[in-house]
């Protein structure tokens, strides 16, 4: 039995357990989703993983490497007389870059306990920092609360909004309300009194 194991579709999770044989003849036929490099010629079964293969827009990686025949058998009869090909591994195409197509091949070497070989690929995901969607925090100009009429104005307007705040604190008002309006309120009262904190650059000194 063959295998075929695909990266980047989850259609495509599960091992597909059959003889699928793709030969030369399905480059042409088949271009972009097989290579040239493949062993015998196209079975039913590797027509109908070819039609899968384009369908679900996957590469099958192992049949593009300009590997000699004995790195592209996958399985060999008892007597080591009969060799094929039928395993492949099948990556999405917008993976195919991060595949390293000279180091998929299979390792006739390995001791596997089967008269199937190794396939190996060698595959570099290259993956993105993800940026942290959070809240900015802005800076107030805090120094002028040192003037005591600002400060009295901040006080006077910032006890005003907090007035409402203690009506709903004895209903059952939920605890998260009453820290949202707390927290808008000094920032809203800040925001108009104080203003943004505008950091003052420093003369340049030789």
């Amino acid at each position: 039995m063959g295998a075929v194991c695909c990266v980047g579709n989850d259609e495509c999770s599960e091992m597909m357990q059959a003889i699928c044989q793709i030969g030369e003849d399905a480059s042409k036929n088949w271009k972009g989703t097989c290579g040239q490099y493949c062993n015998r010629e196209t079975n039913e079964r590797g027509l109908r993983l070819l039609e899968f293969a384009k369908y679900n827009y996957l590469k099958v990686v192992n049949t593009f490497g300009p590997h000699k025949p004995s790195r592209r058998w996958t399985w060999h009869s008892p007597g080591g007389q009969y060799h094929n090909q039928i395993d492949y591994i099948m990556v999405k195409g917008r993976f195919q870059s991060s595949a390293n197509i000279a180091k998929t091949r299979s390792f006739p070497g390995a001791d596997v306990g089967s008269d199937h070989e190794l396939v190996m690929m060698t595959f570099k995901l290259r993956l993105q920092r993800m940026k942290r969607q959070g809240n900015k925090r802005i800076r107030f100009s805090l120094e002028k609360l040192k003037d005591p009429n600002i400060s009295e104005i901040f006080r006077a307007t910032i006890g005003g909004k907090f007035a409402p705040l203690l009506v709903l604190g004895n209903q059952d008002t939920e605890i998260d309300t009453l820290i949202n309006k707390f927290n808008t309120a000094v920032t809203e009262t800040a925001s108009d009194i104080l203003g943004k904190h505008r950091p003052t650059k420093k003369p340049w000194v030789r």
